[in-house]
């Protein structure tokens, strides 16, 4: 499949008279691609129209390459989809679970039987809890069973997750997100992740949708994100930076803030051309040693406050 995982077009949903979606136009690429926004933005009913469980007022989308409204049969087997409330049959075990879902693949007894101990393996559920009823589960452990219901069907090429780690603990996190990494390298999975946890995203994504009052802001890599949206803050650390900063107070129209003022010290300017060309200058003048100077990167949250309070600035 060469087309694009999801593309909106024109999507759009009313509930009455509030707008959820507005207009969405937008072609999101291969990957793991997070899906950011505050609470009400549009991302959930995003996802549920995605999926079937909610009907556009106008507008469509299409998974590589097939329309939402008609050809839901075929989407769903290539997607997998992993909700923010998951609901397990919590007095099966793992296998009876998958199997009982896994009917409406058409695999044979054999076939299936095999699928299923695979998926578990993937997902790190370790043998001897394969027999177990999910009541007995972990948090992390049922979520990584929900992760292999998504992955199931052996055509799987896209799993969207909503909130996937909301009640993970960071060791549950960490392994869950590492899991997403690996199917996305070795099985060839994209994802298309909701979530508030933007630290957690910016460890797996290398791309990122934000969305706010149902319109889409921006779509682009998180590097070029941050060469967009620059903060202007550089970190400086010499043998004597309480000379530089003096130094830097007597340049003649040079406006810059001190962020901070510690091991190093933290510069904030506009001009960042000019700090570029005077560093170098005070340090040989002062005869001082250069042991950092750095621009410091944006995160991801940084990314996105500025990208929501400022939209205007990041244009497609």
């Amino acid at each position: 499949m060469n087309e694009k995982p999801l593309v909106f077009e024109n999507l759009t949903k009313l509930f009455q008279k509030t707008v959820a979606l507005d207009d969405l136009n937008e072609k999101i690429p291969k990957g793991i691609v997070g899906f950011i926004g505050p609470n009400g933005a549009g991302k959930t009913t995003t996802i549920k129209i995605l999926m079937g469980l909610l009907r556009p007022t106008s507008g469509t989308a299409y998974i590589f390459g097939r329309d939402i409204l008609r050809e839901g049969i075929e989407i769903r087997k290539v997607v997998g989809y992993l909700p923010e409330r998951n609901a397990l049959f919590l007095n099966k075990t793992a296998c009876s679970f998958l199997g009982y879902l896994s009917r409406i693949y058409g695999l044979s007894k054999t076939e299936l039987n095999l699928r299923i101990k695979e998926v578990l393996e993937i997902v790190g559920i370790e043998k001897q809890w394969w027999n177990k009823k999910l009541k007995k589960f972990s948090s992390g452990m049922r979520q990584r069973v929900s992760l292999a219901r998504a992955i199931l069907n052996p055509n799987i090429k896209l799993v969207i997750l909503d909130e996937p780690t909301i009640n993970l603990d960071p060791l549950g996190r960490n392994f869950f997100l590492n899991l997403i990494k690996k199917l996305n390298k070795e099985e060839k999975i994209d994802f298309f992740i909701s979530s508030h946890v933007l630290s957690e995203l910016e460890q797996v994504s290398k791309h990122v949708v934000i969305i706010n009052r149902g319109k889409i802001i921006t779509s682009k890599p998180i590097t070029e994100l941050r060469h967009f949206i620059k903060k202007n803050v550089f970190k400086i650390k010499t043998s004597d930076n309480t000379k530089v900063l003096a130094e830097l107070n007597q340049q003649k129209e040079f406006d810059f803030q001190v962020v901070e003022n510690k091991s190093f010290l933290k510069i904030q300017t506009e001009d960042s051309l000019k700090l570029k060309s005077v560093i170098p200058q005070i340090v040989v003048k002062n005869k001082l040693v250069l042991d950092v100077f750095e621009e410091v990167e944006m995160d991801l949250e940084e990314i996105f406050l500025q990208s929501i309070n400022k939209k205007e600035d990041v244009t497609h």
